[in-house]
């Protein structure tokens, strides 16, 4: 039937729109959104644009203005929302929306795809795909309508978005009446309207994918039969082409349905009768067809909502025959702790009338149960009365599981950011110095000591760390890999016991800088280590040679021997010997099995060997612009470098703020953090760039591979920053820029990304 064959379209255009914002609500889960990284989120977004070319852009608001928009650079200003009653109903509903058509910021016409971007369960921002409504038209030709009928899609203003046959006559006209309330609830009408030459057309509109929205399929009446006429009506002229008919005719069915004498007519003239076997028969193909090509599990149910069919992908995911599933027998699949809830609900909405919507799982023919959303609307006759439910089940199992991960990934970053505080916290109380220098000097590098590990931590995805690389990266410190050899086998250390090693071996080489090997010129390190089976466990052992001869083992125990004793032989159930020979330390540490695994994991990039301070010119009352919006950090910083000889400009904590600065001042470096109060730096670096003036990031991203060509060679330093590293970067930074522009050599090695 013509109804159906409306039906049938109302559903394909409703998968399209389904897969449409859930190409939208994939790039919501970036996690760019969480920093406000548009640097990066302008990629993600434009790479989307380029395999989806008919979007024409990407807008991110909040709740009352654009924040992002793709089309527009970094420096340029932002226009406000333009559906600004749209974006706030996403806010409020929590739930995707299709936007009327209307023109962009360039003429183009575009319906606008929002899709919620939920953050701890509250939406942050609503994000925006402007699509060209050029796939509207293509769902609707790839119904394969019979020759003589046609098909369109119409928004809530009773703009044509799409058109079977005529899409380039047809689409963004007006159909003369826009579709207000044509429809009792989300079902379907029909009837007859009769053209100025005398032909008769019968018509079928379907509720569609947003409030105000109808698919209709229209044909001539001598091809599916019409048992009445609802009248004769003027139409804007001349009809010259087919096309544009059936917006004519959709047009002035919908202006008939708004008088009660219509209405009337609809309900009496059009009782359901048979619009003939043939005509009948291709719709139910059709129908058939549609629906066991589907991907999802489809379903119809009697008014009484007991199924009377399900297509050929839900009886192959149950496992069951066709027969099985009739009645309520969906209930057999359903699992224990939904079936209640999920009947309840469909109860409700059977009774009410309104549409079904819920989460539930299935079990699948192997017996693995999935997440799924079930969805149903329901089809009326001409009297207002449900005839039938059409719906759908969708998995979501992938979707539901990214959500779980996601929840975890949050509870894990609290736990381990919270744990590393309380370390902190610790390192701060319990340690001891009989001056303020020193005791910063000895927090500052434990603390160094925990930020090393965590990065290597993070470059593996927090799979462990390899034990030769953190060795490596903690005797980088103390400048010391000329007379430090280290051995041994492929370890990794596990996450758990990662940070606990770094701080012993922060002990370790601290002890040795100041009263062993590495105190004296001729003094060497080994640090060797090796695997012993039974009990299972790694040896790692600490030998010093040719430092100060030691007349006796010392007779205090600072907090740094405490640590040790504590970490090896509480916290990671190891064991500890100290030999503390004339020639030198030797301190053997062996670790249980749980402490390790055998073989490698993703490492971080090779961290470069620190620059002699001495080979460095003197800061010399240079001057530094410091863009940062951590005040404590800000303060730090400033702090350092003023002790260091350099002048401060700023700090300055907002975007605009180190703008201003530079239109007034002229700093010879300057250093950046990314992220300033939500809002990416780089404008300034591109103005500093602008200006030839070198500049550094400093930030605790563990990567900045996302940034552009222009900042690839700019040096990144991690959080937290050791004083003096951050006085040598900006020192030599300073000397490569004036060798660079008096065309000598620059001054070193490049600075790489730390």
């Amino acid at each position: 039937m013509l109804e159906q064959s409306a039906v049938a379209a109302e559903m394909a255009i409703s998968l399209y729109v389904g897969q449409e914002t859930g190409r939208l609500e994939g790039l919501a889960a970036s996690s760019s959104l969480d920093s406000g990284n548009w640097t990066s989120f302008r990629i993600e977004a434009r790479r989307l644009i380029d395999r989806h070319p008919h979007w024409l852009n990407i807008i991110v608001t909040d709740d009352s203005r654009q924040v992002f928009n793709e089309r527009l650079g970094p420096e340029q200003p932002i226009p406000p929302v333009r559906d600004l009653d749209s974006v706030r109903t996403v806010f409020e509903s929590g739930r995707p929306a299709v936007g009327n058509l209307a023109p962009g910021a360039n003429g183009t016409l575009g319906a606008a795809f929002r899709v919620p971007v939920f953050r701890n369960g509250l939406v942050r921002y609503t994000l925006v795909a402007p699509a060209a409504p050029t796939l509207f038209s293509r769902v609707l030709r790839e119904q394969k309508l019979p020759a003589g009928w046609t098909a369109l899609v119409v928004d809530a203003n009773g703009i044509v978005a799409g058109h079977s046959s005529d899409a380039e006559t047809t689409v963004g006209k007006p159909i003369g009446t826009p579709l207000a309330d044509p429809l009792p609830g989300a079902g379907t009408m029909t009837g007859t309207v009769s053209m100025p030459d005398g032909t008769d057309y019968r018509i079928a509109v379907a509720a569609a994918i947003a409030p105000g929205w109808r698919v209709a399929v229209m044909a001539p009446a001598l091809l599916v039969g019409a048992p009445a006429r609802f009248g004769e009506y003027a139409v804007w002229g001349a009809v010259a082409s087919g096309a544009v008919l059936a917006v004519v005719l959709i047009g002035a069915l919908l202006s008939a349905a708004t008088s009660r004498r219509t209405l009337d007519n609809l309900s009496r003239l059009h009782a359901r009768a048979v619009a003939g076997d043939a005509a009948l028969a291709r719709s139910e193909a059709q129908f058939r067809t549609l629906a066991e090509s589907m991907p999802a599990l489809l379903f119809v149910t009697n008014s009484a909502g007991e199924n009377i069919y399900t297509n050929p992908r839900f009886q192959e995911y149950c496992g069951l025959r066709a027969e099985d599933l009739l009645g309520t027998g969906w209930h057999a699949v359903a699992h224990p702790e939904d079936r209640d809830r999920a009947a309840c609900l469909w109860d409700r909405a059977v009774r009410s009338g309104t549409i079904y919507e819920a989460e539930y799982r299935f079990r699948r023919s192997d017996g693995a149960w999935r997440w799924f959303l079930g969805r149903a609307i329901p089809q009326r006759n001409d009297d207002g009365n449900i005839e039938r439910w059409v719906g759908t089940c969708t998995d979501i199992q992938a979707m539901r599981e990214a959500e779980e991960r996601l929840h975890l990934l949050m509870r894990e970053v609290d736990h381990r950011a919270k744990n590393a505080l309380a370390v902190v916290q610790s390192i701060l109380y319990l340690s001891r110095a009989d001056d303020p220098a020193t005791f910063a000097e000895a927090v500052e590098g434990r603390i160094n000591a925990m930020a090393r590990v965590h990065s290597l931590l993070s470059a593996s995805r927090w799979s462990g760390v390899m034990l030769g690389e953190l060795i490596t990266r903690e005797l980088a410190a103390f400048s010391t890999r000329r007379r430090v050899d280290i051995q041994g086998p492929a370890v990794a250390l596990r996450p758990e016991a990662a940070q606990a090693v770094a701080l012993v071996l922060h002990e370790l080489a601290t002890n040795a800088a100041k009263y062993g090997a590495l105190a004296a010129d001729g003094g060497r390190l080994a640090v060797t280590w090796s695997l012993r089976e039974n009990p299972r466990e790694l040896t790692l052992v600490w030998r010093e040679e040719g430092g100060p001869a030691l007349v006796e083992p010392p007779k205090g125990r600072g907090f740094g021997m405490v640590m040790i004793e504590q970490v090896v032989g509480r916290q990671l159930n190891g064991r500890l010997d100290f030999d503390w020979r004339s020639i030198g330390l030797c301190c053997t540490m062996a670790y249980p099995e749980d402490c390790f695994t055998v073989g490698g994991v993703v490492g971080a990039p090779a961290e470069p060997a620190p620059e002699d301070a001495n080979s460095l010119p003197s800061p010399g009352g240079r001057s530094i612009l410091v863009v940062e919006d951590e005040a404590i950090t800000a303060l730090a910083a400033v702090q350092t470098l003023e002790e260091a000889g350099f002048t401060v400009i700023g700090p300055a904590a907002r975007v605009g703020e180190a703008i201003d600065l530079l239109r007034t001042s002229l700093p010879d470096a300057a250093m950046l953090d990314i992220n300033l109060f939500g809002s990416p730096a780089y404008p300034i670096a591109e103005a500093l760039k602008g200006r030839g003036i070198p500049f550094l990031f400093c930030t605790g991203y563990q990567d900045l591979n996302h940034v552009d060509g222009i900042m690839e060679d700019v040096p990144v330093l991690s959080k937290p920053v050791a004083a003096g590293k951050l006085v040598r970067e900006l020192t030599k930074l300073i000397a490569d820029n004036a060798a660079s522009q008096v065309g000598q050599p620059a001054h070193g090695a490049d600075a790489r990304q730390t």
